[in-house]
């Protein structure tokens, strides 16, 4: 149980950091094609995107220590 767990989380936390790598390099982005069209509406969305980032990296630092934590617990 506690291999399936361990497996578990340590491919939710790749996949979280993958997201969030692609949300940092897509706020920037979005924000150089669109400032001058969009504006403001094109600042909230490069803003947005970074908290979602931030959000999905946080997370993953959460499994990563969930993972760790099962880890000694099983081996205790």
């Amino acid at each position: 149980m506690a291999a399936t767990l361990l497996t578990g989380l340590a491919s939710t936390g790749r996949l979280l950091r993958w997201i969030g790598a692609l949300l940092i390099l897509a706020s920037p982005v979005i924000l150089a094609v669109n400032a001058e069209r969009l504006g403001e509406v094109a600042r909230q969305l490069a803003l947005g995107l970074l908290a979602w980032a931030a959000l999905c990296l946080f997370w993953s630092l959460l499994t990563v220590g969930l993972r760790q934590w099962i880890w000694w617990a099983d081996r205790r």
